[in-house]
């Protein structure tokens, strides 16, 4: 495994948080961070599906939560806008590939699933961005996250008011 130092600095209240050591693995190495709880960079090929190869790799890591952030390229992404007032998402496809300039989201828990919550801002090649919730996409050259697990088991719960699947907020 490639090792890369990396200096993560997180402000948790009075606490910080810093990992000093960053593996790398594939979609078909991520055994080997299994119980580690130590952040990675999750590095996919091109023609890979982003959100099913990151799901298998949570459940291969053995992770129930997680932050993350990436970087890399994008090819025919849908993308979705949550309508609060219908309390439904408007998906849009896009083709072509896309300049994935920020991914941010977060894995966790809902009916002893792990889903993944992503949102991204893309860009073309006129530099026009795009943003938005990602629901699909395969991977353009590579994309590169980085991942973050939470300790303990973050939790989502419909909420009634939203219609969304909102992380529950421990007291």
């Amino acid at each position: 495994m490639k090792k890369f130092l990396l200096i993560i600095l997180l402000s948790l209240g009075a606490k910080q948080v810093v990992a000093s050591e960053i593996v790398a693995v594939n979609s078909n190495t991520c055994q080997k961070v299994a119980s580690q709880n130590q952040a990675f960079i999750l590095v996919l090929k091109r023609g890979e599906n982003v959100i099913d190869a990151l799901l298998t790799c949570a459940k291969d890591a053995q992770l129930t939560s997680a932050s993350l952030s990436g970087l890399g390229a994008l090819e025919n992404p849908t993308l979705a806008y949550y309508n609060l007032a219908s309390k439904q998402y408007q998906n849009k496809n896009f083709s072509g590939i896309f300049e994935l300039s920020s991914l941010n989201g977060n894995l966790a828990q809902i009916d002893g699933k792990t889903k993944a919550h992503i949102h991204v801002t893309l860009s073309d090649k006129a530099y026009h961005l795009l943003g938005g919730h990602l629901t699909q996409a395969l991977v353009g050259a590579t994309v590169e996250l980085t991942v973050l697990p939470l300790p303990g088991k973050i939790s989502r719960k419909h909420d009634d008011k939203t219609g969304l699947d909102l992380i529950s907020a421990q007291a």
